[in-house]
């Protein structure tokens, strides 16, 4: 994707808050040798499969929740351009797009907190594309903010359960040996014997 086309996508307004946020020179993620917009992926029939992109702010996501001038990298909004352009211009042509997993990123990007306006980058980027969110059922609030920013129809699944799984026979004696091993009086009790058993262990544990 091109970032004049990417222009023409946004309109003039929001594409000139993008440029002040990043300019051309700072790569980011995702953009190519020839400044080109990369939305990587894979077509299995008439399903396009990708990872959401970066928010293009490495080490500091948050970021983009406190400084309200702020937007995505050009990469993140050519994504959902790209989802959402025709397949007769060369995009996805998506009916809907399906969010698996809680903590995506679209419902998190900057704008109105209880409810989106033209200048909030959710309803920017999404626009009327219907967008289905798997979410996990544990975790209400943060669902419903999915729902009300990005307008997600939310399908809840339960979490598996789960337990320790603990050390298996050989790991287990070790665990206790080493144990023993450091509350052992060295001085007055030499651990030979220790050092023995534990190392002939770890030699069966491989």
């Amino acid at each position: 994707v091109s970032r004049d086309e990417l222009e023409e996508s946004l309109g003039k307004f929001m594409w000139k808050r993008v440029e002040r946020s990043w300019a051309e020179s700072e790569r980011g993620p995702g953009v190519s040798g020839k400044g080109q917009l990369v939305v990587s992926g894979i077509q299995v029939g008439n399903v396009w499969i990708t990872v959401q992109p970066l928010l293009g702010v490495e080490g500091d996501p948050m970021r983009l929740l406190f400084e309200r001038d702020f937007t995505p990298h050009p990469q993140y909004c050519a994504a959902y351009h790209w989802l959402r352009k025709p397949t007769q211009q060369g995009g996805v042509g998506a009916d809907a797009v399906i969010h698996l997993g809680m903590h995506g990123t679209v419902e998190w990007l900057p704008g109105q907190p209880l409810g989106n306006d033209r200048e909030s980058w959710s309803d920017e980027l999404l626009g009327d594309l219907p967008n289905i969110y798997v979410y996990a059922a544990n975790n209400p609030s943060e669902s419903i903010l999915a729902k009300r920013r990005g307008y997600g129809t939310l399908v809840s699944y339960n979490v598996p359960p789960y337990g320790r799984a603990g050390l298996y026979l050989e790991l287990a004696n070790l665990k206790e040996l080493i144990s023993e091993y450091r509350t052992t009086d060295k001085e007055s009790s030499p651990p030979e014997d220790l050092q023995d058993a534990i190392w002939g262990l770890v030699q069966k544990s491989g």
